[in-house]
């Protein structure tokens, strides 16, 4: 059981860091979801090999809506990363290109079902760092990122593992 939800807080980690004085645009968000959708199958995926995670247990984290924590990750993400890549990035993750790199990433897939201008587009226009430096930012390893996110977890995911 703490495994996984020790999975849960691995997996569904983002980032923090120095918040600009500077106001920034208005963001889509894009890239805070995928990050909260990613999270959260990947829970599903860790707690449904778990053997120490009860049945009702994992119907709880199934029933967790996709999005739960994306303003957690937003907080994060607007903390570590300029307003123009944060920019780029929403851009990027809403784009079909985008599309197609989450589900690759979320299925553990090559990123063969993208077409050479995608992979073009991706690369030099946002930046395999930038998109690599989500990661990076929304690691559990970024401690500014665990301390946004480690409460948020246990709000999320808390309830699943209260014992009754």
């Amino acid at each position: 059981m703490k495994r996984a939800l020790q999975a849960a807080c691995l997996l569904c980690a983002c980032s923090v860091a120095s918040a600009s004085s500077v106001e920034t645009p208005p963001l889509s968000g894009e890239t805070a979801k995928f990050l909260s959708r990613a999270g959260l199958i990947l829970a599903s995926r860790s707690a449904s090999t778990d053997p120490g995670v009860t049945q009702s247990q994992r119907a709880c984290i199934a029933s967790v809506r996709p999005e739960s924590m994306a303003s957690d990750y937003q907080k994060v993400l607007s903390q570590e990363l300029s307003a123009a890549e944060l920019a780029k990035l929403d851009a990027f993750f809403a784009s079909s290109a985008g599309q197609k790199y989450v589900d690759a990433m979320i299925n553990d897939e090559p990123l063969d079902k993208m077409t050479l201008e995608e992979l073009e587009y991706m690369d030099h226009e946002v930046g395999t760092a930038s998109i690599n430096n989500v990661f990076k930012v929304a690691s559990p390893a970024n401690p500014r990122a665990k301390k946004i996110l480690d409460p948020a977890l246990h709000a999320t995911f808390g309830a699943c593992f209260e014992k009754v």
